[in-house]
């Protein structure tokens, strides 16, 4: 059970985590253009 938690919330922060890294890159290239 609780392992299954921790790997919910891993999963949660990995796609936040994406999310910003595509903002980020996004917003690089939209400078260099």
């Amino acid at each position: 059970m609780d392992n299954v938690v921790v790997f919910k919330v891993h999963d949660v922060f990995r796609i936040f985590t994406l999310s910003n890294f595509l903002r980020c890159f996004k917003t690089a290239v939209f400078q260099i253009v």
